[in-house]
């Protein structure tokens, strides 16, 4: 199985990471094709700056003694700024992992990587680093000129 480091997941658009990610960790994602049963055929609705915390998550999910036959990811997304890996089985273990990864997230911008902070403005709560928050700005006003 190929490594990657986490330069070259944060590189990653999305469909790219999608197709490594569902070839790596196939076994855990079993009803993906089926949204009534898990919101994994959207992929991991998150941008590339937590490609890495995610990747790693499952890794060390991968590690924790669990029934793997009962353990599922069933969505990984953004909501309020904050990562969300939801799953059903697992253990405490697999818990407390999910919790520190979601932690994480809360100090690394979503769009690089980079350490960052919650930006609550514009409606939609992001967390982003300094450079990435005055982009955010600026594309905002953007948007008002073109209005």
């Amino acid at each position: 199985m190929k490594e990657y480091t986490d330069k070259e997941l944060t590189a990653m658009d999305r469909k790219t990471f999608h197709r490594a990610f569902f070839k790596r960790f196939k076994k855990f994602l079993k009803h993906a094709k089926y949204p009534m049963q898990s919101l994994m055929c959207f992929g991991c609705e998150t941008d590339r700056g937590w490609n890495a915390i995610i990747w790693h998550l499952t890794e060390a999910i991968e590690k924790v003694p669990t029934k793997s036959k009962e353990f599922e990811i069933v969505q990984v997304k953004e909501k309020f700024g904050g990562l969300r890996y939801y799953v059903e089985g697992g253990g405490e273990g697999v818990y407390e992992l999910i919790d520190e990864a979601e932690k994480l997230a809360w100090h690394t911008c979503e769009k690089c990587g980079e350490p960052g902070k919650l930006d609550s403005r514009y409606g939609w709560y992001l967390t982003l680093c300094k450079p990435c928050m005055k982009l955010r700005a600026e594309e905002k006003e953007a948007e008002k000129v073109i209005k």
